[in-house]
């Protein structure tokens, strides 16, 4: 998969805006750091202490769309990801987190979230197992960057739109990335 890498100062919702139609439509798994709360959020939620989960309010409705995959017990959390067959974007985009984030879009549903991410971390070849299910791949290394990775057509005029906002810009192949 080819892409970039972009040096930009703008959150992830407003550097990838024009990115947000041409991906509708795609399911989504993400690595468990993903997505960050906003503080009001927690305020606007109730929280069932019996059930161990959110039952009303905005991280409720966010967490009946982002589906979180791993193991969970009363003391215990062993989290894989986050699982999504609906459109996230541009609903969800000001949750991403700006840090050591790892999104990816598949236009086949996944049928086991929790397979594939497990996969995902047991594979020897990650650009790889990546490149024969992704459609589209957004990485943040360290909050220094993003990177992006897609199928040809769909970066083409997002390309464009960069060159025309002056955003500073590399060529990259995921085969290039050594911290996935």
């Amino acid at each position: 998969m080819q892409g970039f890498r972009l040096l930009s100062e703008k959150p992830f919702a407003a550097l990838f805006s024009s990115l947000f139609p041409q991906v509708a439509g795609l399911s989504w798994l993400a690595l468990c750091e993903a997505f960050v709360y906003p503080s009001s959020w927690f305020d606007e939620s109730v929280f069932d202490e019996g059930t161990d989960e959110y039952i009303s309010g905005p991280i409720a409705e966010f967490e009946r769309i982002v589906r979180h995959v791993g193991l969970r017990t009363r003391h215990v959390t062993t989290s894989y990801g986050y699982v999504s067959a609906e459109d996230i974007f541009p609903r969800y985009a000001n949750v991403v987190s700006e840090d050591w984030t790892s999104i990816f879009g598949v236009s086949q549903r996944v049928a086991d979230a929790e397979a594939w991410l497990k996969g995902y971390y047991a594979s020897e070849s990650r650009h790889d197992y990546l490149s024969g299910f992704c459609d589209i791949v957004f990485l943040n290394v360290d909050g220094a960057f993003w990177e992006v990775f897609a199928r040809p057509t769909l970066l083409r005029d997002f390309a464009l739109q960069l060159a025309a906002e002056n955003v500073r810009c590399e060529p990259r192949s995921l085969s290039q990335c050594d911290y996935l």
